[in-house]
C-alpha cells in the first residue's frame, strides 16, 4: 500500500511522525512499487499546492487520490 508519513515540528526543534496517509485502494506486491507510487503522489499533490498556493488543495489531492489518514500506527524499517 502506498503511504506518507507526516510529520511534525516539536518545541525542543526536532521532528515527530504525527500521523501517516495511506491508500487502501492500491496494494503492490512489491514494496518498491508502493513507495514509487506515494512518491509520484505526493509531487503531484505539492504540484497543485504550487498552482492553487494553498493547503487544502495539497490534502484535497491526496485525498482525491484515495488517501486516509491513520492515527494509531508503528513506523517498520
Amino acid at each position: 500500500m502506498p503511504s506518507i508519513a507526516c510529520e511534525k515540528l516539536r518545541e525542543n526543534g526536532s521532528w515527530e511522525y504525527h500521523f501517516i496517509l495511506i491508500n487502501r485502494n492500491k496494494i503492490f506486491i512489491e514494496n518498491n512499487q508502493a513507495e514509487d507510487t506515494a512518491e509520484k503522489d505526493i509531487a503531484k499533490a505539492f504540484e497543485v499546492k504550487n498552482i492553487n498556493g494553498s493547503d487544502s488543495d495539497f490534502a484535497m489531492e491526496l485525498k482525491r487520490k484515495g488517501y486516509t489518514k491513520v492515527g494509531d500506527f508503528s513506523i517498520v524499517d
